[in-house]
């Protein structure tokens, strides 16, 4: 006479980002997909009356999807503004947010528009600069930031 099946409770196990069955939860205990598995011959009897619980719900999917998105976004945006640049009088000058700290740092300390301050152009060359054109510069550089920022924003 075959035994009876005594199992309690079962529970998937899924890879969560591409929502693969990777096994089952048996009352705790781990079973692996795997024919030559004892347990997990079980485990196919058990399912032909019984509906195991999910690993997760579509909604808990669905959050950490979306975060993951949101993750790897960021990630991506935050390497877009670092990599901000502004050409301003067919001078190339970086724009990321600590060029973006320094322009306006020199902006505050320069007296007056006609004061000129001697700033490094991202080929390394010494350009001399007013405050009116830091200005300009931190503008476009802003401007792209503020782009940046919002283009591609996952929901």
């Amino acid at each position: 006479m075959k035994n009876k099946i005594t199992i309690k409770s079962v529970k998937e196990i899924r890879d969560i980002e591409t929502d693969t069955l990777n096994g089952y939860l048996v009352d705790g205990m781990t079973v692996p997909l795997s024919e030559g598995n004892r347990h997990y011959k079980e485990v196919q009897e058990w399912l032909k009356d019984n509906t195991p619980e999910p690993a997760y719900t579509q909604e808990e999917r669905n959050a950490y999807l979306l975060k993951q998105s949101i993750t790897a976004w960021k990630q991506n945006r935050q390497q877009k503004v670092e990599n901000i640049e502004v050409t301003y009088n067919n001078v190339v000058y970086q724009g990321d947010e600590t060029s973006q700290t320094r322009m306006t740092k020199a902006i505050t300390a320069l007296p007056d528009d006609s004061t000129t301050i001697n700033w490094i152009a991202k080929d390394n060359s010494v350009q001399s600069l007013t405050r009116v054109d830091l200005k300009a510069i931190l503008l476009n550089a802003g401007t792209q930031q503020s782009k940046i920022w919002n283009e591609g924003r996952p929901e």
